[in-house]
């Protein structure tokens, strides 16, 4: 479960808890959901792509894991198989295959990302913009 604290406006989220997991393929882009009010235990979502507005308790939205799908979609550059680049603040962020995990490094910041909206949130502090979703994307 996410907490209402750790969503902004424009945060990507799942609605549903089985396909929080490991958006691979084209055909789950679907279950996107971008947010667009917060108010205490309820948020209003948005699907682009099925044109469908709702508002739902807190705990029926899930966090969606980073893959490297979805960072190519955000419009991170990949620079070789392991590492990709956030391209206005020069940030890298590096996936360990063993642990399947992505770290992020920029100057003195190193941390964990293992969800879609901490690196949105992340990219918005350092970058003062959000870090836009396209399904046209790599």
């Amino acid at each position: 479960m996410i907490k209402d604290t750790e969503l902004r406006r424009f945060n990507l989220v799942s609605v549903s808890e089985t396909t929080k997991i490991g958006l691979e393929e084209e055909c789950e882009i679907i279950n996107i959901w971008e947010v667009d009010q917060i108010k205490e235990n309820e948020i209003s979502v948005y699907n682009r792509i099925e044109n469908i507005y709702e508002t739902l308790h807190i705990e029926y939205i899930f966090p969606i894991e980073l893959t490297e799908v979805l960072l190519l979609k955000l419009g991170v550059e990949k620079l070789d198989m392991f590492n990709f680049r956030l391209k206005k603040c020069k940030g890298n962020i590096n996936y360990f295959y063993k642990s399947k995990k992505f770290k992020f490094n920029f100057h003195e910041i190193d941390l964990n990302i293992k969800y879609v909206h901490q690196l949105q949130n992340l990219y918005f502090t350092l970058v003062g913009e959000e870090l836009v979703f396209s399904s046209n994307n790599a």
